[in-house]
């Protein structure tokens, strides 16, 4: 009996630490610039709390670069979403450099009624999407 307990216990503190390991994760980083796009093959939607927003398929383009990311913008079609409806806004997505600890991947998107940006941080499940949902393309 004190043998599975104490297998119970350490299979416990296994399980515990594999969860704290993927959270201190550093988020990912890729090698864009103002020359690269990010193809979507189809649509992407997250609804976090009482908003959220909906990416389209398509191209993103490099709009602008600073030292840590480059902002994309979305194609024709990217919504904000909340319990009343969606809205077409202008928007796209922010994805860090490749070297950049730390820097968050995010979502931005101008908001209707103001000329204030709103900004949603990336989840992780959507960067687990890389490669199969949508990938960065290399331009000359």
């Amino acid at each position: 009996m004190r043998t599975l307990n104490l297998l119970a216990i350490l299979v416990c503190l296994a399980l515990g630490c594999s969860g704290c390991a993927t959270l201190n994760a550093p988020p990912p980083t890729y090698p864009v610039n103002m020359h690269s796009t990010v193809e979507f093959v189809t649509h992407y939607t997250y609804w976090p709390e009482l908003s959220g927003y909906y990416l389209p398929p398509g191209t993103y383009k490099g709009e602008h670069e600073d030292a840590s990311g480059v902002f994309f913008a979305a194609p024709e079609g990217m919504k904000l979403l909340s319990f009343t409806g969606s809205t077409r806004v202008q928007g796209g997505i922010y994805l860090p450099k490749v070297g950049r600890s730390g820097v968050r991947g995010h979502v931005y998107l101008q908001m209707p009624l103001s000329s204030r940006p709103a900004s949603y941080t990336l989840p992780s499940y959507f960067f687990s999407a890389f490669g199969k949902k949508w990938t960065i393309v290399q331009h000359e």
